[in-house]
């Protein structure tokens, strides 16, 4: 059944015959939105590695398969021992075209013996499916014994930025201040050094304090204020204040430097 919409003199003159005709049932209106999806779905496990030690990464393909541009704000883990997995590079944070895709490596780095579960959680603009959840799995095989590693291993930080704002008076004005703060917490893995391709997505990294360089790598931003640093160690890292400096590789002459806390 149908109905028209139409104008017409009361005399039934001047009859406008371009009017709308349209499905009494059911009304509704086309939305074009995007749609997230990665492959695969559903990875295979990771070998067994042995505990603290990074294993080789799994590439996951992110795909817009929507008619509007996917924006990927977030990534994250979650489930039984989510510290188990880590983002190595991603390439999806920004947005990704309709009929595009984007990659992401994570790699494995169990902290106990047995089977490891987690879940990796990419957040975005498809709100059907938000956040996308990839279960992952993987064992820990058994410990290498080893000293306390020093130089030439691997560290693996991951950083929260935490916003205080402040009130500041000049001249009798009052005004608004936001100060940001890193805060990081790490672990050393027993892995070969980091060497940075560049073809690498993920940005090169410089942990120094004054004019001795402790660490060096890649920062891979995870959205939503977190970002993870995978370094080099050239001399131990403790706990207290470095300056880290970060810069694009699409842009050598661009260095951001701002100060994390490492506890």
């Amino acid at each position: 059944m149908s109905s028209t919409i139409g104008r017409a003199n009361l005399d039934g003159t001047e009859v406008n015959q371009r009017f709308i005709t349209a499905a009494k049932f059911p009304w509704g209106v086309a939305v074009s939105v995007p749609v997230v999806g990665v492959s695969p779905a559903s990875p295979p496990p990771f070998p067994t590695t042995a505990v603290n030690t990074l294993s080789a990464p799994l590439t996951l393909t992110v795909t817009n398969s929507g008619q509007q541009d996917l924006s990927v704000s977030g990534l994250s883990f979650t489930g039984a021992d989510p510290d188990d997995f880590i983002v190595g590079s991603n390439t999806c944070l920004g947005a990704v075209l309709p009929g595009q895709s984007c990659q992401l490596k994570v790699d494995f780095v169990p902290r106990a013996q047995g089977s490891r579960t987690g879940a990796l959680q990419i957040a975005s603009s498809d709100y059907a499916n938000n956040p996308l959840r990839v279960s992952l799995s993987g064992t820990g095989g058994s410990a290498r014994r080893e000293s306390r590693p020093g130089a030439g291993k691997v560290e693996l930080l991951r950083c929260a930025t935490k916003a205080k704002t402040i009130i500041e008076r000049s001249h009798g004005k009052r005004r608004k201040r936001t100060l940001t703060h890193h805060v990081c917490r790490g672990r050393v893995v027993s892995a070969a050094p980091i060497r940075v391709s560049k073809r690498s997505a993920a940005e090169t990294a410089v942990i120094s304090r004054r004019a001795l360089v402790y660490a060096t790598g890649i920062s891979v931003n995870e959205g939503l204020g977190h970002q993870q640093l995978i370094v080099t160690v050239r001399h131990a890292l403790h706990r207290g204040s470095y300056t880290l400096s970060v810069r694009n590789r699409s842009s050598r002459h661009r260095v951001k430097r701002t100060t994390i806390t490492i506890y």
